[in-house]
């Protein structure tokens, strides 16, 4: 599917590692070979990660992307990626969706789509 994967997220306090670098140490024990991962370590967000992620592969003529989440996260991250100008497509994880995040989700597309994910994002972070 991509020749390339990256994998983001950072540490929360109190984490002793990022989710990208537990993400590469599942890929890693699933046979996929170190080079054929980026690890993108910033970003507390998803709009901050997936900023950071498309900083760390323009540069090597990455075009195209294939964006993988838990479902109830799909339409956001998809509205995210279109305001970065990224060319992506979506594939949702397996996992179940549930009510609680799935409400949240819809608010923050509608509040994206009015505001700006990236202002929104900003707002957030205050």
């Amino acid at each position: 599917v991509a020749p390339k994967i990256v994998l983001t997220g950072a540490s929360k306090s109190g984490d002793r590692f990022t989710e990208a670098y537990v993400g590469m140490t599942y890929l890693l024990k699933q046979g996929v070979p170190e080079g054929n991962m980026l690890v993108v370590t910033t970003g507390s967000s998803t709009y901050e990660s997936l900023a950071a992620a498309k900083r760390v592969i323009v540069p090597v003529g990455v075009e195209t992307v294939v964006l993988v989440f838990d479902p109830s996260h799909n339409l956001r991250l998809s509205a995210i990626a279109s305001e970065l100008g990224l060319d992506a497509s979506i594939s949702p994880t397996s996992s179940r969706v549930t009510w609680g995040p799935l409400k949240r989700e819809v608010a923050a597309v509608a509040a994206g789509r009015i505001f700006g994910f990236r202002r929104l994002d900003w707002v957030g972070s205050q």
